[in-house]
């Protein structure tokens, strides 16, 4: 396992070297700094959404709707909608549309979490949000993160989530601090006596 989690990071190193971009070794040299001033993980709780998987447009999941609910009924009611609008307004073959909105009536009768319509299937899907903390709080904003498009405090942009067509690929990293990090969460888990013991059983697991 040790063995396991060196290969990986040498292989980020590695790939980052390749590269040769400045900005990017700015970019962790400032998360190497934050994750040492910042060392603690901070959980806020699970969120929810919905992927895909379409043969269509490959084998993988990808998230369909923002993963940015705080209860799963949120997320099924959201592709209840996403499937009704896609009968009403994406289609007009009447065997498509039958299937669309026979789904749609399953998701109106069960908390299902994962169906299929038409040959995708959908499956309601929970990330867990953390931040970092050190002795003098939570950590704040990096030098180096990306500014919002729209940096105003009125009504915020519309601009799409970035979560939409995120591929979910266990074998992803996003760079040399990213994959450290998450496989520093690899046997992270619920403990705490305040969760349900269901709860705890299902974080261990995954």
């Amino acid at each position: 396992m040790v063995d396991d989690w060196k290969r990986q990071l040498d292989a980020l190193h590695a790939a980052l070297v390749r590269r040769d971009d400045p900005v990017a070794w700015v970019t962790e040299a400032d998360a190497v700094t934050a994750s040492r001033r910042y060392p603690n993980p901070a959980l806020r709780g699970p969120v929810f959404g919905v992927a895909a998987q379409d043969p269509a447009v490959g084998p993988g999941w990808r998230v369909l709707l923002p993963v940015t609910d705080g209860m799963p009924q949120q997320s099924r009611d959201a592709l209840n909608s996403h499937l009704w609008f896609k009968a009403k307004d994406d289609t007009d073959d009447p065997a498509v549309r039958r299937e669309l909105l026979a789904a749609v009536a399953v998701l109106e009768r069960e908390p299902v979490n994962e169906i299929e319509v038409l040959g995708v299937r959908y499956r309601v899907v929970r990330g867990d949000e953390f931040a970092r903390s050190g002795e003098d709080g939570l950590e704040p904003p990096r030098p180096t993160d990306r500014e919002p498009a729209d940096r105003t405090w009125g009504v915020p942009s519309k601009e799409p989530s970035p979560d939409v067509a995120f591929a979910i690929d266990p074998d992803q990293d996003d760079g040399l601090i990213a994959g450290a990090t998450k496989l520093g969460m690899r046997d992270f888990a619920y403990t705490g006596s305040r969760y349900p013991a269901a709860v705890r059983a299902d974080s261990q697991r995954a």
